[in-house]
């Protein structure tokens, strides 16, 4: 006796949702790196407009400069509302007037409230 099995077909896999797009495309760009309609020219405007990123000099985001450990600590820090960290932690690699010196302390203390809270806001 032979049984067949019905052949099952797997589903298609979802389109991932788009970001959406600011509603008004009257954005006064600072940055001569980002070109209007630029891929990326949507999410340098978040980031910016949001506080999350100020760019590397006032015309200059550095959209095509890799993201060092200050730059990404800093943005972490900055979606956790810039926390002060309360218990001090020493760094011999993290100078005390590096531009992101108050970010790496409270990051390091609690890693996932930067985060945590940036999701909730969402």
């Amino acid at each position: 006796k032979v049984t067949y099995k019905k052949a099952v077909t797997p589903e298609e896999p979802q389109k991932p949702e788009e970001p959406e797009t600011p509603q008004d495309d009257n954005w006064n760009n600072p940055f001569t790196d980002v070109p209007k309609g630029a891929w990326y020219n949507d999410a340098v405007r978040y980031v910016y407009e949001n506080g999350l990123m100020v760019g590397l000099a006032p015309n200059n985001f550095g959209a095509n400069v890799t993201t060092d450990r200050g730059q990404l600590v800093t943005m972490l820090w900055r979606m956790a509302d810039e926390p002060q960290a309360t218990n001090g932690a020493d760094f011999s690699d993290v100078s005390n007037n590096a531009y992101y010196a108050n970010a790496v302390v409270p990051s390091v203390l609690k890693p996932a409230s930067a985060v945590n809270k940036w999701r909730r806001s969402l």
